[in-house]
């Protein structure tokens, strides 16, 4: 499993959804007319959840370096900040729930450097519960699974 396969996964569900909001209208299911497709609900985000979840197990199972599973985490864990304000925000968070199984691989210097950086970019207030598992995690240091 190569990084880029996983940033091939965030580009593909961004445009996907770009696509299902553009399908969805304005007026879409307004006065019975046409059907009312919110994108909130398309079938892409649960695709691009599945498929980070496959990504990181497929990738784990190559027994990566450090180094390379501290990449992965970037990935995850920073798709989100940089799609502040648009639609796909709120499942590039619940995806980062995948990033925990990167934790263990990380050294402890690692971990803390993801703490401090993953505390400045995101406002405690959009924390999801995973994002407190994830905090916590990153902050002991603990091999979360």
């Amino acid at each position: 499993m190569e990084l880029s396969e996983l940033r091939e996964i965030y580009e593909i569900y961004d445009a996907e959804l770009a696509e299902a909001v553009k399908k969805s209208g304005l007026f879409s299911g307004v006065l019975g007319f046409g059907t009312c497709r919110d994108p909130r609900a398309d079938r892409c985000n649960e695709k691009f959840y599945e498929s980070v979840k496959q990504w990181v197990d497929g990738f784990l199972a190559t027994v990566p370096s450090p180094e390379k599973v501290m990449e992965a985490a970037e990935v995850i864990l920073w798709s989100a900040a940089r799609s502040s304000g648009k639609m796909s925000y709120w499942y590039k968070l619940a995806a980062q729930s995948h990033a925990i199984k990167l934790l263990p691989y990380l050294t402890e210097s690692m971990l803390a450097d993801l703490e401090r950086s993953y505390r400045y970019a995101y406002p405690k207030k959009d924390w999801l519960p995973i994002q407190e598992k994830l905090v916590k995690a990153l902050a002991k240091g603990t091999k979360c699974r």
